[in-house]
């Protein structure tokens, strides 16, 4: 752990300027607003008419009608004045009576101003740090802290360790402190992949358990710091190979632990094991099914739910035989997450092929399903339910939304669409804000970040 902390923190301080451009404030470029300067015309009113000439008797001199210049309009979309010309009256004369003419000034418009184009978002997202690092997987809420676990540096090619780190969720990091790199809650066995919160446990499911022979295993943690013990080891040549940030591969109920497993060629599916396990337990097979199909669990009362990269729902009931699987209903062709919440059961995911993103509710975990959502997408990432609302990730679109679970028009919540260094993760929500893992891209060498943004 001590080795594990000393190249965390070595990397972290390469990367201190980098941190420090990308944890600032640096909010996402926006559009500029130009002033409008276009210029009236000038309006000028016209002459007055001359009074006419007097007769034969000496009378007054003829008067001349002042003429009128409108004013000058300057601004935006703003008119010139009118401007009139003045009435010039002549002077009476025994030969007649002089009117001067009325001159009336033109009307000036003013031309329409267009703002600039606003400059490009700095390295930030515009959101609070809450925490920063290295190799982020998935994100948890429990109690007054947020969680997430790393995978640790799987491009060495040699044994990887994760690590379970926490922050209380009220951290908000500013320019010129400390970087909130997060306290130590448990060390994993091996690449964290899926984390579980239970109560006052917490189940990480990890993989690669030693080089060259990827298995799968969760180690438990008493929370809110430790101790850690390596719970199960599921080793086989597949197990958790499958297993992606924020899929949902583990699950429990009030006595078990459901995950992946693949047992030497023999057990494979779905497996659990006892959360409380008396000496001798082993684990025992639950659905007979190659686990690289299976990209989501999730458990009710009386059922075991999977979603499969054949565009299924599946499930069995606790306690049947692992092959008495029944076929729920459809769901879209590459599911990432399946939610079960107040006895429905919600599954989102993409078909590739079209390019489309399908949010699908099963009330009470059954047919028929309800299309509660769908947009133009290429993948999906985490769901999370809260009660009354659903919210999903579009990582195609860099944003996680909010959605009422009997459907309607999603509101975006975060959107890091504009950034041109993170991509958006694997997130959960408390009832107040969501926390989401803001993932360095395209190659930047920048630090992962978990970060707030209210629902």
């Amino acid at each position: 752990m001590k080795k594990l902390s000393m190249v965390l923190s070595s990397l972290l301080l390469l990367n201190g300027c980098l941190l420090e451009q990308d944890l600032g404030e640096n909010d996402q470029g926006v559009n500029g607003t130009g002033a409008a300067s276009g210029a009236a015309g000038a309006a000028t009113g016209g002459s007055s008419a001359s009074g006419g000439s007097a007769g034969a008797v000496t009378g007054g001199s003829a008067g001349s009608g002042a003429a009128g210049s409108g004013g000058t309009a300057t601004g935006g979309a703003s008119s010139g004045g009118t401007g009139a010309g003045g009435a010039g009256t002549g002077g009476t004369g025994t030969g007649g009576t002089g009117t001067g003419g009325t001159g009336t000034g033109g009307t000036g418009t003013g031309g329409t101003g267009t703002g600039g184009t606003g400059g490009n978002g700095g390295n930030g997202t515009g959101y609070d740090t809450v925490g920063a690092g290295l190799y982020f997987t998935s994100v948890k809420v429990s109690g007054n802290d947020v969680y997430w676990a790393t995978t640790g540096d799987l491009s060495s090619g040699s044994l990887a360790y994760g690590s379970l780190l926490r922050n209380p969720k009220s951290t908000t990091w500013t320019s010129g402190s400390p970087i909130p790199t997060g306290t130590s809650a448990g060390y994993i066995h091996g690449a964290a992949r899926t984390l579980l919160v239970d109560g006052s446990d917490a189940y990480v499911w990890y993989s690669q358990i030693m080089p060259g022979w990827k298995g799968g295993g969760a180690t438990k943690v008493s929370l809110p710091s430790g101790p850690e013990k390596d719970f199960l080891d599921a080793i086989g040549p597949g197990t958790a190979i499958y297993a992606t940030a924020g899929d949902n591969l583990i699950a429990v109920d009030a006595t078990h632990l459901y995950f992946l497993c693949d047992e030497f060629f023999f057990d494979r599916g779905i497996c659990r094991y006892a959360k409380n396990p008396t000496s001798g337990a082993n684990f025992e097979l639950v659905v007979d099914e190659p686990p690289e199909s299976i990209r989501s669990i999730g458990v009710t009362a009386t059922h075991v739910y999977w979603a499969t990269n054949f565009g299924t729902l599946n499930r069995i009931a606790i306690g049947a035989l692992p092959n008495k699987e029944e076929l729920v209903g459809s769901v879209a062709q590459s599911p990432t997450s399946l939610v079960v919440d107040g006895g429905d059961v919600f599954v989102l995911g993409t078909d590739t092929n079209k390019g489309t993103l399908h949010l699908t509710k099963f009330p009470g975990g059954a047919a028929p399903a309800q299309e509660l959502y769908t947009t133009s997408a290429q993948k999906s990432g985490s769901l999370v339910a809260d009660g009354t609302n659903l919210y999903f990730a579009n990582v195609d679109a860099d944003t996680i939304s909010r959605i009422p679970k009997i459907g309607g028009t999603p509101t975006v919540v975060v959107d890091l669409s504009k950034s041109t260094n993170y991509k958006v993760g694997d997130f959960d929500v408390d009832s107040a804000n969501v926390f989401f893992a803001a993932m360095a891209a395209n190659g930047a060498p920048l630090a992962d970040l978990i970060q707030r943004a209210p629902k």
